[in-house]
């Protein structure tokens, strides 16, 4: 109750906007809170990027960046993240401007009507609990706010892991916020082919107009049921005075090296030395 009230007066009291330079694009401006959810809100007024996606983007950039680049944009142009087998699950969002053109980037949707593998407008149909990709396929796997869909969360993550190449990273996103539920909870059982609502049902969009029912509200225990799968987890988040922004968080996991001792590093340092993509 008290840690309530202490909230409820800091966030009366701190400001619904803030100055910044978007990750995604890399326009300097104000941010305005314009939305009753802070993840989807403060868009850039560039490429409308919400705080979630602006979060997302650093993390990618922390990740993969050889120069130290400040947003995704100029990531883009880097002959050596250009050259990484990207796959990302779902259909809107602002980094598929920017990956699209690249020669190994893949995108998917889940379709009922369409077998796993085949392809609707130029998009594959893909399920992440049962993907048709070989073992070791990508270097970058991003998903936002999608994991929550999934029927079966923890299976979908143990077949990310598998596609990943060794020291290839899982950077997303999930509704989730510090501070955050203590556990995991599932308000729909999939014990059984049929549904099963524990609770009342609650629905996303889906992006083509429709809505996703959400299957998992993901708690505390998240970082450890991912290390328990394989990953080696980062909970990324922003240092920043702005309420908000402090709440935000996006994971970074990634699949460990190969049994050779050798420590973990900046996979597109290691693809250049090791396999001469700076040449």
């Amino acid at each position: 109750m008290i840690f309530k009230v202490i909230r409820d007066f800091i966030n009366k009291n701190d400001k619904d906007y803030y100055s910044d330079i978007c990750s995604v694009c890399g326009n300097k401006g104000k941010y305005i809170k314009n939305n009753k959810s802070f993840r989807e809100g403060y868009q850039c007024g560039m490429c409308k990027s919400s705080m979630r996606y602006r979060g997302q983007a650093s993390s990618i950039i922390k990740s993969f960046s050889e120069n130290k680049k400040t947003n995704l944009m100029e990531l883009a142009k880097e002959k050596n993240f250009k050259k990484l087998s990207v796959f990302e699950p779902g259909l809107i969002g602002p980094f598929r401007k920017l990956f699209s053109e690249f020669k190994h980037y893949t995108s998917s949707f889940y379709w009922e009507d369409l077998k796993f593998g085949e392809f609707k407008d130029g998009v594959q149909c893909q399920s992440l609990e049962s993907l048709t990709y070989q073992d070791k396929s990508f270097d970058l796997v991003i998903s936002s706010d999608i994991m929550e869909h999934v029927r079966h969360p923890w299976v979908a993550f143990k077949e990310i892991l598998r596609v990943l190449k060794p020291g290839g990273y899982h950077i997303f996103t999930i509704p989730y916020r510090k501070p955050m539920l203590k556990t995991t909870t599932y308000p729909v059982d999939t014990s059984t082919e049929e549904d099963v609502f524990l609770e009342e049902p609650h629905y996303h969009g889906n992006g083509l107009g429709g809505k996703s029912l959400v299957y998992t509200k993901f708690g505390n225990d998240t970082y450890k049921k991912l290390e328990e799968l394989g990953f080696v987890v980062t909970e990324d988040t922003i240092d920043s005075k702005h309420y908000d922004i402090r709440k935000l968080v996006t994971f970074i996991t990634q699949k460990p090296q190969d049994k050779t001792n050798k420590p973990m590093r900046n996979l597109v340092q290691e693809l250049s030395k090791n396999h001469g993509l700076d040449k």
